[in-house]
């Protein structure tokens, strides 16, 4: 068993909030200033999850009915955010698989809770996926996590 599937079972479950909504609702009390990329058209729901970090993440999920057989978690790159997985979350669609998309710590629409500096090392975001993949769980009812996918890619240059 990976380290991260060890993890995935023994972190207590953090709090999920807003989920259901199907609106960005900032939760340190401010107006959210950005002008994001409607994902509507792409992702049947949103919802935003606290991590047990204190963090405040956007998610886009398409989940069919009953459990699907897989599902994508799809984790951008720096400087990006879950718009990045847009056009495969309605491929996948048509495919009866689920995805899960979010805006990762300091991206996107996900918002710090605490006055606490920027980490982006990468136990600390393997923390907030594990801590996504279980409230969704929790969310769906799923006894059982279906078989997941995870997907990523890298900030990278147009020029060579």
């Amino acid at each position: 068993m990976s380290d991260l599937h060890r993890k995935l079972f023994q972190t207590s479950l953090p709090h999920l909030n807003e989920c259901g909504d199907g609106g960005i609702k900032p939760t340190n009390g401010e107006q959210s200033t950005r002008n994001p990329m409607s994902l509507d058209k792409y992702f049947r729901d949103q919802c935003r999850i606290q991590t047990s970090s204190s963090v405040s993440l956007q998610v886009y999920s398409t989940l069919p009915e009953p459990i699907p057989d897989v599902v994508f978690v799809c984790h951008h790159g720096a400087g990006s955010s879950a718009a990045s997985f847009a056009i495969l979350a309605r491929e996948l669609e048509s495919q009866n698989a689920g995805i899960i998309a979010f805006d990762a710590r300091g991206h996107g629409e996900s918002t710090l809770l605490t006055a606490q500096p920027l980490d982006l090392g990468l136990e600390i975001l393997a923390s907030d996926l594990v801590d996504l993949v279980k409230n969704i769980q929790l969310a769906q009812n799923w006894e059982r996590l279906p078989n997941l996918v995870l997907v990523g890619h890298r900030k990278v240059s147009p020029y060579f």
